[in-house]
């Protein structure tokens, strides 16, 4: 019976320090900003309040989610660096992840984050059909009118 609680209790003290470990690289990725000290460091204007923004989850139009921002933090600033960091509020699930998967302390500037933003979801684009598409379209034999121009 002592062997078995050996056993346990280095099972656990082996446990607790990964769980540790663990905790400390979750805790050092978050404190970890891809923000500079110049967006983070300057305090918010007094009665300044975090708009409602719509959250981005990657499978929208990055463009759409980009040009809604800042239609919405326009009401509230064009302070470029309140841009950047109220900018994490946005992203959600995997938008979240790679958000803090940028380098550390390397955006300095909305721009630079939105040519980032946009270049990692610009799969997600809306693709724009041209006439060339228009004129290629086919009704299939079994296809009625009607489904076939709901396809364009």
């Amino acid at each position: 019976m002592k062997r078995k609680e050996e056993e346990f209790a280095k099972f656990m003290a082996a446990h607790k320090k990964t769980s540790d470990r663990l905790t400390e690289l979750a805790l050092q990725e978050i404190e970890e900003s891809p923000l500079t000290a110049e967006i983070v460091a300057p305090a918010p204007p007094p009665k300044f309040v975090i708009p409602k923004i719509n959250v981005y989850n990657g499978t929208a139009g990055p463009t759409d989610h980009l040009l809604h921002y800042r239609n919405i933090m326009a009401l509230n600033t064009s302070e470029d660096y309140l841009m950047c960091r109220v900018f994490p509020a946005s992203p959600h699930g995997q938008a979240l992840v790679w958000f803090h998967k940028i380098p550390a302390k390397s955006v300095s500037y909305f721009k630079e984050l939105s040519r980032l933003f946009l270049a990692q979801y610009s799969c997600n684009r809306r693709q724009i059909k041209d006439l060339e598409y228009l004129f290629n379209l086919k009704k299939s034999v079994t296809e009625s009118i009607r489904d076939s121009t709901k396809r364009f």
